[in-house]
Protein backbone atom coordinates (compact mmCIF):
# COMPACT_ATOMS: atom_id res chain seq x y z
CA UNK A 1 0.00 0.00 0.00
CA UNK A 2 1.17 3.25 -0.95
CA UNK A 3 -0.20 6.59 0.09
CA UNK A 4 1.31 10.06 -1.21
CA UNK A 5 0.90 13.91 0.44
CA UNK A 6 1.93 17.04 -0.85
CA UNK A 7 2.49 20.91 0.37
CA UNK A 8 4.83 23.46 0.57
CA UNK A 9 6.92 22.00 -2.23
CA UNK A 10 7.24 18.79 -0.46
CA UNK A 11 6.11 15.76 -1.32
CA UNK A 12 5.61 12.46 1.07
CA UNK A 13 5.69 8.86 -0.30
CA UNK A 14 4.46 6.51 2.22
CA UNK A 15 5.57 2.83 0.92
CA UNK A 16 5.44 -0.40 2.83
CA UNK A 17 6.34 1.59 6.02
CA UNK A 18 9.24 3.50 4.44
CA UNK A 19 8.77 6.93 4.24
CA UNK A 20 10.72 8.87 1.46
CA UNK A 21 10.79 12.86 0.96
CA UNK A 22 11.21 14.52 -2.31
CA UNK A 23 11.75 17.88 -2.11
CA UNK A 24 10.05 20.01 -5.36
CA UNK A 25 11.13 22.83 -6.79
CA UNK A 26 8.35 26.23 -7.06
CA UNK A 27 8.55 26.06 -10.36
CA UNK A 28 8.18 21.81 -10.18
CA UNK A 29 5.11 22.08 -7.52
CA UNK A 30 3.42 24.94 -10.00
CA UNK A 31 3.71 22.67 -13.13
CA UNK A 32 0.99 20.61 -12.05
CA UNK A 33 -0.84 21.92 -15.45
CA UNK A 34 0.03 20.19 -18.66
CA UNK A 35 2.42 21.81 -21.27
CA UNK A 36 3.97 20.58 -24.64
CA UNK A 37 6.86 21.84 -26.56
CA UNK A 38 7.09 23.80 -29.63
CA UNK A 39 7.11 21.04 -31.70
CA UNK A 40 3.94 19.63 -30.12
CA UNK A 41 2.45 22.75 -31.14
CA UNK A 42 4.03 23.20 -34.80
CA UNK A 43 2.62 19.69 -35.93
CA UNK A 44 -0.65 19.14 -34.01
CA UNK A 45 -2.31 21.75 -36.54
CA UNK A 46 -6.22 21.23 -35.55
CA UNK A 47 -5.32 21.53 -31.97
CA UNK A 48 -3.55 25.00 -32.74
CA UNK A 49 -5.67 26.77 -34.81
CA UNK A 50 -8.22 25.47 -32.26
CA UNK A 51 -6.32 27.36 -29.03
CA UNK A 52 -5.32 30.25 -31.09
CA UNK A 53 -9.16 30.79 -32.91
CA UNK A 54 -11.14 30.15 -29.72
CA UNK A 55 -8.41 31.40 -26.76
CA UNK A 56 -6.73 34.44 -29.00
CA UNK A 57 -9.81 35.66 -31.16
CA UNK A 58 -7.24 34.48 -34.24
CA UNK A 59 -4.41 37.15 -32.78
CA UNK A 60 -1.20 37.19 -30.27
CA UNK A 61 0.04 40.51 -30.53
CA UNK A 62 3.81 40.58 -29.48
CA UNK A 63 5.17 44.23 -28.25
CA UNK A 64 3.47 47.67 -28.18
CA UNK A 65 3.24 50.31 -31.80
CA UNK A 66 6.17 51.56 -32.05
CA UNK A 67 8.72 48.53 -30.66
CA UNK A 68 11.09 47.95 -33.17
CA UNK A 69 9.31 44.20 -33.47
CA UNK A 70 6.04 44.57 -32.79
CA UNK A 71 3.81 42.03 -34.50
CA UNK A 72 0.60 40.92 -34.65
CA UNK A 73 0.05 37.56 -35.10
CA UNK A 74 -3.36 37.11 -36.89
CA UNK A 75 -3.24 34.58 -39.13
CA UNK A 76 -2.26 30.48 -39.27
CA UNK A 77 0.07 31.30 -41.81
CA UNK A 78 2.02 33.94 -39.57
CA UNK A 79 1.34 31.04 -36.78
CA UNK A 80 2.98 28.35 -38.31
CA UNK A 81 5.75 30.75 -40.04
CA UNK A 82 6.90 31.53 -36.45
CA UNK A 83 7.10 27.49 -35.70
CA UNK A 84 8.90 26.99 -39.45
CA UNK A 85 10.69 30.23 -40.18
CA UNK A 86 14.36 29.46 -40.33
CA UNK A 87 16.52 30.84 -37.21
CA UNK A 88 19.65 30.71 -39.75
CA UNK A 89 18.20 32.09 -43.15
CA UNK A 90 15.64 34.48 -44.48
CA UNK A 91 14.15 33.63 -47.19
CA UNK A 92 15.76 34.96 -49.92
CA UNK A 93 18.90 33.27 -48.56
CA UNK A 94 20.76 35.56 -47.09
CA UNK A 95 22.04 34.68 -43.48
CA UNK A 96 19.86 36.36 -40.16
CA UNK A 97 22.43 37.94 -37.95
CA UNK A 98 23.15 36.09 -34.77
CA UNK A 99 21.02 38.75 -32.25
CA UNK A 100 17.71 37.57 -35.42
CA UNK A 101 18.79 34.29 -34.77
CA UNK A 102 18.22 34.73 -30.71
CA UNK A 103 15.03 36.16 -31.90
CA UNK A 104 13.56 33.57 -33.87
CA UNK A 105 14.46 30.96 -31.30
CA UNK A 106 12.75 33.34 -28.85
CA UNK A 107 9.85 33.50 -30.82
CA UNK A 108 9.08 30.13 -31.02
CA UNK A 109 9.32 29.21 -27.45
CA UNK A 110 7.10 32.22 -26.56
CA UNK A 111 4.19 30.71 -29.39
CA UNK A 112 4.82 27.38 -27.08
CA UNK A 113 4.04 28.89 -24.05
CA UNK A 114 1.72 31.60 -25.18
CA UNK A 115 -0.51 28.34 -26.35
CA UNK A 116 0.46 26.32 -23.48
CA UNK A 117 -0.78 29.25 -20.90
CA UNK A 118 -3.89 29.61 -22.67
CA UNK A 119 -4.84 26.12 -23.73
CA UNK A 120 -4.09 24.74 -19.84
CA UNK A 121 -3.62 27.41 -17.53
CA UNK A 122 -0.62 28.59 -15.86
CA UNK A 123 0.58 31.08 -12.87
CA UNK A 124 1.26 34.48 -12.59
CA UNK A 125 5.24 33.61 -12.42
CA UNK A 126 4.45 32.41 -16.22
CA UNK A 127 2.76 35.21 -17.04
CA UNK A 128 5.18 37.43 -15.87
CA UNK A 129 7.73 34.90 -18.00
CA UNK A 130 6.01 35.27 -21.17
CA UNK A 131 5.49 39.13 -21.07
CA UNK A 132 9.47 39.38 -20.40
CA UNK A 133 9.82 36.82 -23.38
CA UNK A 134 7.56 39.18 -25.08
CA UNK A 135 9.12 42.44 -24.52
CA UNK A 136 12.58 40.98 -25.06
CA UNK A 137 11.22 40.00 -28.59
CA UNK A 138 9.90 43.24 -29.25
CA UNK A 139 12.23 45.50 -28.07
CA UNK A 140 15.22 46.13 -30.82
CA UNK A 141 17.54 47.11 -28.21
CA UNK A 142 17.50 43.07 -26.42
CA UNK A 143 21.32 41.67 -26.47
CA UNK A 144 22.10 38.51 -27.43
CA UNK A 145 22.21 37.11 -23.69
CA UNK A 146 18.50 38.59 -22.76
CA UNK A 147 17.26 36.79 -25.86
CA UNK A 148 18.73 33.51 -24.79
CA UNK A 149 18.13 33.68 -21.01
CA UNK A 150 14.20 34.81 -22.12
CA UNK A 151 14.45 31.69 -24.85
CA UNK A 152 15.91 29.21 -22.07
CA UNK A 153 12.93 30.00 -19.28
CA UNK A 154 10.10 29.57 -21.72
CA UNK A 155 11.94 26.42 -22.80
CA UNK A 156 11.63 25.18 -19.12
CA UNK A 157 7.86 26.27 -18.77
CA UNK A 158 7.28 24.63 -21.93
CA UNK A 159 8.50 21.42 -20.95
CA UNK A 160 7.92 21.70 -17.80
CA UNK A 161 4.29 19.33 -17.75
CA UNK A 162 5.23 17.85 -20.40
CA UNK A 163 4.49 14.50 -18.61
CA UNK A 164 1.06 15.93 -17.64
CA UNK A 165 -1.63 14.03 -19.37
CA UNK A 166 -3.68 16.70 -21.46
CA UNK A 167 -7.32 16.70 -21.31
CA UNK A 168 -8.58 16.00 -24.45
CA UNK A 169 -6.69 13.75 -27.34
CA UNK A 170 -5.19 16.38 -29.48
CA UNK A 171 -5.13 14.05 -32.58
CA UNK A 172 -2.61 12.87 -35.23
CA UNK A 173 0.26 15.72 -35.81
CA UNK A 174 -0.14 16.66 -39.52
CA UNK A 175 3.23 18.68 -40.44
CA UNK A 176 2.21 18.56 -43.86
CA UNK A 177 -0.42 20.45 -43.35
CA UNK A 178 1.41 23.28 -40.78
CA UNK A 179 3.85 23.53 -43.67
CA UNK A 180 1.71 24.08 -46.05
CA UNK A 181 -0.49 26.68 -44.12
CA UNK A 182 3.38 28.24 -42.65
CA UNK A 183 4.24 31.48 -44.03
CA UNK A 184 7.71 31.76 -43.17
CA UNK A 185 8.54 34.71 -45.02
CA UNK A 186 6.61 37.00 -43.16
CA UNK A 187 8.94 36.39 -40.72
CA UNK A 188 12.00 37.86 -42.63
CA UNK A 189 11.43 40.97 -40.98
CA UNK A 190 13.85 39.79 -38.31
CA UNK A 191 17.06 40.24 -39.50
Amino acid sequence: MSEQREGRGLRLLWTAGVVTFLVCTAQQAAAQAPTRNLRFWAVQTAFTISVFDNQFGGSIIIGSPGDSYYVDINSNAKLFGGFFASAHRLTTGAKRTKVGKDRINLLRQLLAAELNCAAFGCDSATQTTIAFGEQAFAMGASSEDSLKSAADDLRAYNRSGTHQTLPSDPGEPTRSTSIALADPAFWDFVP
